[in-house]
């Protein structure tokens, strides 16, 4: 089984869950290796592999910063309900696997409605920071989609474009939640520049972030 598809078809699982389960596989034989072409940049990595050297030979900090504060920030949300609705503002009670995504949008929405005023307090902290730019040169990708949804389109027209400072800041948390589906779905690359800023980035933004809430 590949990585990609061993991840999908354990999307109910919570991010701490699945990493175990990744680990438990690997070590028995059972997800194997992918040879895959990431076109724009013309590198053919196997992902195992190119992980496994990354991880032994820089021990980068970045990767696993991001990694342990989204456990952590997934700590943080991960009791809100996550109520879809529809287009009348009622709660469906349908939820099956394609509306997961959904269900996390909506979770860490309600967290940053419940701390609207704390993250407004420390918006320039944010914004004013080189960490942003990364998040302003394009859209992030849902990379099992390979293009950007509407969700994707329409975060970074907030970033880019509003002057409302929640709103932008409410935006930012889910395109970080991207850049965590496409890291977990095995759709990142150390070797990757982009791939690299917008891993080290989130993981900054989410420390400075997180620390107010200890």
């Amino acid at each position: 089984m590949q990585l990609a598809e061993f991840v999908e078809s354990h999307k109910t699982y919570n991010d701490e869950e699945l990493l175990l389960c990744i680990l438990n596989e690997i070590e028995n034989g059972k997800i194997s290796c992918q040879e895959k072409r990431i076109s724009a940049y013309s590198v053919v990595d196997s992902e195992l592999d190119t992980w496994y050297k990354f991880g032994i030979e820089h021990n980068n900090p970045f990767f696993v910063k991001f990694m342990t504060l989204w456990f952590a920030f997934n700590c943080e949300y991960k009791n809100y309900p996550g109520i879809l609705r529809d287009d009348n503002g009622n709660p469906r009670l349908d939820r099956n696997s394609k509306q997961i995504d959904g269900v996390e949008y909506m979770k860490i929405t309600e967290w940053c409605d419940a701390r609207k005023k704390k993250l407004e307090s420390i918006y320039d902290e944010v914004f004013k920071s080189p960490l942003i730019d990364i998040f302003m040169e394009k859209e992030v990708d849902d990379m099992r989609k390979e293009h950007a949804t509407r969700i994707n389109r329409e975060n970074y027209n907030v970033l880019k474009y509003s002057v409302d400072e929640y709103e932008r800041t409410l935006a930012l948390f889910q395109t970080m939640y991207q850049v965590r589906c496409n890291l977990f779905h095995g759709s990142k690359s150390p070797n990757v520049e982009r791939d690299f800023e917008l891993v080290r980035c989130s993981g900054e933004i989410l420390e400075i972030y997180l620390k107010q809430f200890l």
